[in-house]
């Protein structure tokens, strides 16, 4: 029996095992199709379907098949043996077989049908060390610093076993919650309250993460046998009676194996208007620079375009140690709270150092700095399935991009609008990063950022901001070597309904005669300018790579300030370079 789709929609199975009830999902030779918000809808009881997990039976290149659980609140499940059994009966029988083997985040594990019509799986050996359940400080996890003494196991999933004479006296939904958020437990925890019957049975209610009571837990019922048994309470083969039926669990010594009955209740079809109601639009966050939240914004519209959805999207910045240390814990903080969600790390950070946040479990793509202004970089990242068939790790030779195209947005803000004009940077001080995350400086012909401000103007927006990494380099790379107070004029002369200009951050070196002819006469040229001084110190500056002296930024503020009075300025200024006193 396999599960196949319809054109009415996205089909599934429902199944139990022992009253522990699942929806099984088959995206083999496709992309994944759950999400978060997909395994929450489907998993209402009220307005979806209802489920404890859903198993997502995935392609595996080392085994039969995969698997991926979801709970019925979007957070991802480590280990589900339950649905490991259903799934199994599911691919036994369309393989006309009586084993499989499939992965997990657990790895490789084994299943097998016994003569009785029972299924058994191999959930694999407990995790009993303290960083490996996971518990948040160094205990013992045989007794644990909680009030009832109970023992933490990790079964893929980190579990919490309380030993107490009647399971049927506990106030499961009571305890259960506090429980499970502990803060000994930096993943949560699934909590299981039992009582020892005899040296080979046990009585175990259970209390679920991401699921709250569920009638029977597999990996739970694996941890509360192993934590009895470690308590000397039973033996190693042990019944255990859940609420909706009973399991036998076998701790060998090639894992921990778990049996019981399956059943298959109904097949269904997920309508794609049930589908479309589940999709959620992409979270985005932004680190550094204004240039950063430019093309922040232009990755918004390159995604909705796409129709991206359920993802995380985190534009970084390089500009220090600090910044990048920022960027991880962001994005940690993110997979915490979108649990389910894509995660894909671009931005300078990206570029620079790939290898970082390629490392990060949380993080899904990691995408490059030219590759995230590409339209068909966000078609390919398209949800539901954000890894499909390409690299993990998108990021490409940033020395050798050309030219900077002029991305069209609506600007943001309500009366400000920011314009790219240039990217990139032919310096290479010693103390920055940029070039490297960057690239060499690009320009943006001045006909597209003209029409791109008469776009904006046309919308209603009264002021444009002009962004770069360089802004006084542009030019260069362009015919007949254009100056930026060239670009100014021609913007203010063609554009006469935008109402302010402003410059953002300038190289006061490179400042061009007609860039000081803008400022002397044009009233809607805002007289405010920020400085990229770094140090007032001319050793200092030598030392950095700077084409500027303490002397030649005095001359060039008195400059501006002779030729525009009511000129005020802003600066950014490097603390702690080496040999500074």
């Amino acid at each position: 029996m396999m599960i196949k789709d319809n054109s009415a929609g996205l089909a599934f199975l429902k199944m139990h095992g022992a009253g522990n009830d699942f929806v099984v999902i088959d995206s083999r030779g496709r992309r994944s199709v759950v999400t978060a918000g997909l395994a929450q809808a489907v998993g209402d009881r009220h307005r979806g379907v209802g489920f404890d997990q859903l198993a997502e039976i995935v392609d595996s290149d080392s085994a039969d098949y995969a698997l991926q659980f979801w709970n019925s609140d979007g957070s991802r499940a480590g280990a589900c043996g339950n649905a490991s059994r259903c799934v199994a009966d599911v691919m036994m029988k369309a393989l006309g077989r009586d084993r499989v083997a499939f992965t997990t985040e657990r790895g490789l594990l084994r299943a097998l049908r016994l003569a009785d019509g029972r299924v058994s799986v191999n959930m694999g050996a407990p995790q009993r060390d303290w960083r490996e359940v996971p518990l948040s400080r160094a205990v013992d996890p045989m007794h644990l610093p909680l009030t009832g003494d109970p023992v933490a196991v990790g079964m893929g999933n980190p579990h919490c076993v309380f030993f107490v004479p009647d399971a049927e006296a506990v106030d499961v939904a009571g305890l259960g919650p506090a429980l499970e958020r502990d803060p000994l437990f930096p993943q949560c925890t699934n909590v299981e309250f039992a009582s020892v019957i005899g040296p080979d049975h046990l009585r175990m209610r259970v209390w679920e993460r991401g699921a709250g009571i569920t009638l029977a837990c597999g990996s739970g019922t694996c941890a509360t046998v192993v934590a009895a048994h470690l308590r000397g309470l039973t033996a190693r083969k042990v019944m255990v009676q859940a609420d909706g039926g009973t399991l036998e669990v076998d701790w060998r010594e090639d894992g921990v194996w778990l049996t019981g009955p399956v059943a298959h209740q109904f097949d269904g079809v997920l309508t794609p208007e049930f589908l479309a109601s589940t999709m959620t639009a992409p979270i985005f966050a932004t680190l550094g620079c204004r240039l950063n939240a430019y093309e922040t914004e232009a990755m918004k519209e390159l995604a909705a375009a796409a129709g991206l959805e359920s993802a995380v999207v985190v534009n970084t910045c390089a500009v220090t140690a600090e910044a990048v240390r920022k960027a991880k814990q962001e994005i940690r903080r993110l997979a915490r709270e979108n649990p389910g969600a894509a995660i894909i790390v671009t931005g300078c950070a990206a570029q620079t150092e790939p290898e970082t946040f390629a490392a990060m479990p949380e993080v899904t793509r990691i995408v490059g700095n030219t590759e995230k202004m590409q339209a068909q970089t966000w078609a390919a990242l398209r949800a539901p399935d954000l890894i499909g068939t390409t690299e993990r790790v998108q990021v490409n030779d940033i020395m050798s991009v050309r030219e900077t195209a002029g991305h069209l947005i609506d600007g943001f803000g309500r009366h400000r609008a920011y314009v790219q004009i240039q990217n990139g940077c032919d310096h290479r001080c010693t103390f920055c990063i940029i070039p490297f995350g960057r690239g060499n400086s690009r320009s943006v012909p001045a006909g597209v950022v003209v029409e791109q401000i008469k776009r904006l103007v046309g919308k209603g927006f009264n002021e444009v901001v002009l962004t770069g990494v360089d802004l006084t380099s542009w030019g260069a790379d362009l015919p007949a070597k254009p100056r930026l107070g060239d670009l100014v004029m021609r913007i203010l002369r063609l554009v006469p309904d935008l109402a302010r200009l402003r410059i953002s951050s300038i190289d006061s070196i490179e400042a061009d005669e007609a860039l000081m002819g803008a400022i002397a006469t044009e009233q809607r040229l805002m007289p405010h300018l920020h400085l990229s001084l770094q140090a007032g110190d001319d050793m200092i500056l030598k030392r950095m790579k700077r084409r500027h002296l303490r002397d030649d930024a005095i001359r060039f503020c008195e400059e501006a300030r002779r030729l525009r009075p009511d000129m005020v300025f802003g600066a950014d200024i490097i603390a702690g370079f080496p040999d500074r006193d």
